[in-house]
């Protein structure tokens, strides 16, 4: 289900951007004002975190022992970290600057954008603007989600692409991720396999001369019509396409398409959330309850993270959250840190060797 309608400012329906604050400041007590996105879907102006928040965003901060989140320089000089991601997904009830703000404050390199939050990119800034709110932060835009379901071609769809294209390069989005179709057809053997050669021929001409990458990203639902990624890594090289398409690897969809071999060359983001309900079996009913990651994980997302730093990958390693427990928790910057910590405690001996 769709996050909320965005927070628009007063004036004019956009967001302002705002100078970065002062990197020592993410240790001070004092506090500034982000737009949030209050239960009632009003416009409102909170403190960070503070107390007239939106109780869903609402988080004491008091300076890292209170919080329990380190300062960004201190985030830098830690040797034994992952390099942090974060998609909108994760915090969709933040404003598209109260989510780059959590980034920051995380240590994060880079964010994922999404359209598919029920309201438009970037909360309706324009995306130079928007690009420029999250590099003046130190963020990448690591991505733009999504074109859905790209595999099914048309006219209409070969807009969509296009579009999405054009709006990465807008902002200085270093790709776009495009997804299955997941609704039962197209899945037959070879006719899937054609049809998705057939649609990367098409797209791949969109790509050339662009400053962006293709994400194509397999899932792992039984409806799937495209689960393999063995059969997208045949795919990228049967079209010509190592330079402009590689592929998104999801914890999840990996551990309920029966996990296999990563694809570290090809791949260039690794979304990563987990599932810690014993009870339920893991398989697509369990897509929109995706959590932060613990000791009581089913999907192996940290065994999945150490196989990708063993095989020498070198991207971000990006949240993305389902579960409304998270994205509506009180305590979300808190969460994400504890989650990034106990994963990067389990990879100390990987990263120091990086």
């Amino acid at each position: 289900m769709p996050c909320p309608a965005p927070v628009r400012a007063a004036i004019g329906g956009t967001l302002p951007s705002r100078r970065p604050a002062d990197r020592s400041a993410l240790n001070a007590p004092a506090r500034t004002t982000i737009r949030m996105l209050p239960t009632s879907g009003r416009s409102i102006e909170g403190e960070r975190y503070g107390r007239s928040a939106t109780p869903a965003l609402r988080q004491t901060r008091q300076g890292p022992q209170a919080s329990g989140i380190r300062g960004w320089a201190d985030h830098r000089a830690r040797q034994e970290m992952i390099r942090r991601g974060l998609n909108q997904k994760t915090a969709c009830r933040l404003s598209y600057e109260g989510f780059l703000d959590l980034a920051k404050e995380l240590g994060c390199v880079g964010v994922k954008a999404h359209n598919d939050l029920g309201r438009p990119f970037f909360d309706g800034i324009a995306p130079r603007a928007a690009g420029d709110m999250a590099r003046a932060r130190g963020l990448r835009l690591l991505g733009l989600s999504e074109v859905y379901p790209f595999n099914d071609w048309f006219d209409a769809r070969a807009a969509a692409v296009q579009g999405l294209i054009d709006t990465a390069e807008a902002c200085g989005a270093e790709t776009i991720s495009l997804i299955p179709r997941v609704d039962g057809r197209g899945t037959e053997d070879g006719l899937r396999q054609r049809a998705l050669r057939d649609v990367m021929r098409e797209i791949l001409p969109m790509l050339q001369g662009r400053n962006v990458l293709a994400l194509i990203e397999p899932i792992g639902f039984s409806t799937s019509s495209l689960k393999d990624k063995a059969e997208l890594v045949e795919a990228i090289e049967a079209v010509g396409g190592p330079a402009k398409f590689k592929l998104v690897h999801d914890t999840f969809q990996h551990a309920i398409a029966g996990g296999g071999p990563i694809f570290a060359d090809y791949t260039a983001l690794v979304h990563i959330s987990g599932i810690s309900d014993p009870l339920p079996p893991l398989d697509e009913r369990l897509d929109a309850h995706r959590i932060l990651v613990d000791e009581r994980d089913r999907c192996d997302t940290s065994g999945q993270i150490n196989s990708f730093l063993d095989a020498g990958y070198r991207g971000a390693f990006s949240f993305e959250c389902t579960a409304p427990t998270v994205q509506e928790s009180s305590t979300l910057a808190e969460d994400i840190a504890r989650s990034f910590e106990y994963i990067e405690a389990r990879s100390y001996s990987r990263l120091n060797q990086r």
